[in-house]
């Protein structure tokens, strides 16, 4: 699908993309980023200068990214880049400016600096900064996170918390994401997360590991929480151009927020992110584009809203074959 087609079938302000975070990564996942835009390589050069990684190779390898300072500048700078490709193809310029913009976990970053709240170089700092911090805190703390899928998100909800209960493992294990009607993500301790699952399993819930470095979104990040907070005081903060919904609430970001404090916040706080595609479907948001990786782990979850008819785009449709400049 050419970036024509695609917007063609999503009327005007009625177009929305979001950013994956941590887990959508995969080996070699901006090679088809370079082939659509020979220009991104050059891009690439100035993020790497930025942060003095080299972020062409995270991104083109043939590993996928896998510890977390790699793993946070990685997913940051592929959807910085996947931005201008979508610019650049046309897909977002013109009349098809999104109406809104999200971003879940990490991926809030890169859909700050899309906003136009923080510049590009700001946003990949903040992304080495937290990788950094997050990285302190999973040597710290040894854990993971592991998605439950199959029943409605309220009743794993309820189960997760009678487990807790009568496990004594309050203090080892906690709900991490709310992803969709009926996926819901915990994140702890290692032995906290081995022992849960078998209990899920005999309710008929399935339980699969994620490809995280770490128990996100949760208290055992408090210090991580603390060293972003003490970063992001020092970034300039603008005027958002494009509202952003909040991924742990599903609200549009206030124009001036405390930055500092809701990027602390969020390192801990659950994803809420059926909230924010509850959101996108009360905006009246008809047309979804993903600028992630090629697995498009958000339009599947937006697939399982099956009240939500919006037309899903993967961002390699959207540049049609042609490269976007």
């Amino acid at each position: 699908m050419s970036a024509e087609a695609a917007n063609a079938r999503t009327p005007a302000g009625r177009l929305a993309v979001v950013f994956p975070g941590q887990g959508s990564q995969s080996a070699g996942m901006g090679r088809p980023l370079l082939a659509a835009w020979p220009g991104a390589r050059e891009r690439l050069r100035e993020f790497s200068a930025w942060v003095d990684h080299d972020i062409e190779a995270l991104l083109c390898g043939d590993e996928a990214a896998a510890d977390a300072v790699s793993v946070h500048l990685a997913t940051v700078a592929f959807g910085l880049l996947a931005w201008e490709g979508l610019a650049r193809a046309g897909a977002i310029d013109g009349r098809e400016q999104p109406k809104l913009l999200a971003g879940h976990s990490l991926g809030e970053i890169t859909a700050l600096a899309c906003s136009g709240m923080l510049d590009a170089e700001d946003a990949l700092r903040l992304a080495l900064a937290r990788g950094r911090a997050i990285a302190r805190c999973c040597a710290a703390f040894p854990g993971g996170m592991r998605a439950l899928i199959g029943a409605p998100v309220d009743e794993m909800r309820a189960a997760v918390a009678d487990w807790i209960e009568r496990s004594g493992h309050g203090d080892r294990l906690w709900v991490a994401n709310v992803n969709a009607p009926r996926q819901l993500v915990v994140a702890g301790l290692d032995e906290a997360l081995a022992a849960l699952a078998p209990a899920m399993r005999a309710r008929g819930v399935s339980v699969a590991a994620l490809a995280t470095a770490g128990a996100f979104h949760t208290p055992l990040m408090n210090d991580a929480a603390r060293e972003v907070a003490a970063f992001a005081a020092g970034l300039t903060v603008r005027l958002a151009r494009i509202p952003l919904l909040s991924s742990m609430s599903g609200r549009v970001l206030a124009d001036t927020p405390d930055l500092s404090a809701h990027l602390a916040l969020q390192v801990v706080s659950p994803v809420r992110w059926l909230a924010v595609m509850r959101a996108l479907q009360r905006a009246g948001i008809s047309g979804l584009i993903e600028a992630g990786p090629p697995g498009n782990v958000l339009l599947q979850l937006a697939a399982a809203c099956h009240d939500w008819p919006a037309t899903k785009t993967p961002l390699a449709d959207c540049f049609g074959g042609q490269p976007p400049g």
